[in-house]
């Protein structure tokens, strides 16, 4: 039993998150990348992992098919989801406060862990 909710009650997760004032774990999961992305675009730019992450490999090749999406697809689509451009995250990054509060409202998240929608 959650908050007086029962299994038989057939309630969506979308709605028991919302009445116990969590957030979904995609969100927590894209919150985490970003926090990562920030760490990395504040290195200097000859530390390795600013290099292993926005270098490029030289004579890789990718097979055949559909192609696995990289690290870097998925920041340019948790971007696309937040509303800002690489150039608008570069700038964030370097100001604490502006990071935190465009975090605490794109990814849906505040300081006591309510959800919020973009």
């Amino acid at each position: 039993m959650i908050l007086g909710t029962q299994l038989t009650n057939r309630i969506s997760n979308r709605r028991l998150r919302e009445k116990c004032g969590s957030i979904p774990l995609s969100r927590t999961v894209m919150r985490e990348r970003l926090r990562w992305l920030r760490h990395v675009l504040r290195l200097k730019d000859d530390r390795l992992p600013k290099i292993g992450l926005f270098g490029q490999l030289s004579r890789a090749k990718r097979k055949a098919g559909r192609l696995r999406l990289e690290w870097e697809d998925v920041i340019k689509n948790d971007l696309r989801e937040i509303g800002t451009s690489r150039e608008g995250i570069k700038r964030e990054a370097l100001n604490r406060l502006e990071w935190r509060r465009s975090m605490r409202s794109c990814v849906g998240l505040r300081r006591l862990g309510t959800a919020v929608s973009c």
